[in-house]
């Protein structure tokens, strides 16, 4: 769908935009919304460098010291504080 038959069905009202969607949601299904978002992006940038870096997930679970299953399921990354802070890990 292009720009403009998107600006349309909003002026017609056949579509709410995004914000004003999320705007309506009660705050704790905005913070549920955020933090699914922060897990997912923090698992797409470890797919991401693990595959530049041609690494198993296998292998780089050996590197980090940790189970293969936290490198398939890293849900566990953004309760890392580092993570969810966008700090670096010293």
């Amino acid at each position: 769908m292009n720009d403009q038959k998107i600006r349309k069905a909003l002026k017609t009202g056949k579509l709410i935009a995004w914000k004003e969607l999320f705007a309506s949601y009660p705050k704790e299904r905005q913070e549920a919304i955020k933090r699914k978002a922060r897990y997912l992006r923090a698992a797409m940038e470890v797919r991401r460098l693990r595959r530049k870096s041609k690494l198993s997930q296998a292998q780089l679970a050996r590197k980090m010291h940790v189970k293969r299953e936290f490198i398939e399921s890293p849900r566990q990354w953004v309760r890392n504080s580092n993570l969810a802070s966008n700090k670096a890990p010293k």
